[in-house]
């Protein structure tokens, strides 16, 4: 009889700890994909928290892991435009700090299109000034089955004191009565400088 409550007591603890354990990973890593420890002053102790407020006197929080090094948006469907006036090709949100911008589309003047020219930009968010810009002509397409393309790569060094939006943007110069212009394959990679040092 002591044998069997020995075992259903081993029995109920396993179960108790495999289910604490499994709440303990639900949080790791924390909901902004950082996993939170905390390294001990003195002797390097390494402590896996859910937050960083939980780390002791003594210790010093750190983040392992999660988006520390870079951060990405990209998309390889279309986003059409016609107009003079800039349209939004792709954005990427940053949490403030120093970084390194690339931002690259791919560039199609449609069947039907005369030949355009495109200028496309980085820009933070609320700004007007231009941090990189390059541009391409789209010659009007040979047959009504073909598209002119071109790539177009922008690179820009971004500081920013407060969380910011980078805002990937072209417009459609016509050098005739229309032309409709796709960008396809579009993306925006964020490199973090701080991470870096």
């Amino acid at each position: 009889m002591l044998a069997g409550r020995r075992v259903c007591v081993a029995a109920v603890a396993l179960v108790v700890f495999a289910v604490s354990a499994g709440i303990a990973w639900a949080t790791i890593p924390g909901s902004d994909g950082l996993i939170h420890a905390c390294y001990k002053d003195g002797n390097g102790d390494l402590r896996v928290v859910s937050d960083p407020s939980s780390c002791r006197a003594h210790e010093t929080p750190i983040d392992l892991g999660g988006p520390t090094h870079g951060y990405a948006a990209g998309d390889a469907g279309d986003v059409t435009f016609s107009s003079p006036t800039s349209a939004t090709v792709l954005t990427l949100g940053l949490p403030a700090g120093r970084y390194l911008v690339h931002a690259k589309a791919n560039l199609f003047n449609l069947p039907g299109s005369d030949a355009v020219f495109v200028p496309c930009d980085l820009r933070l968010d609320g700004t007007t000034t231009m941090l990189d810009q390059d541009r391409v002509v789209l010659e009007a397409p040979v047959a009504s089955t073909e598209a002119s393309e071109a790539n177009v790569p922008l690179q820009t060094p971004v500081t920013l004191v407060s969380p910011g939006v980078v805002v990937f943007e072209c417009a459609a110069l016509t050098r005739g009565a229309s032309s409709t212009v796709d960008a396809r394959y579009r993306q925006i990679d964020a490199v973090s400088l701080d991470a870096l040092n």
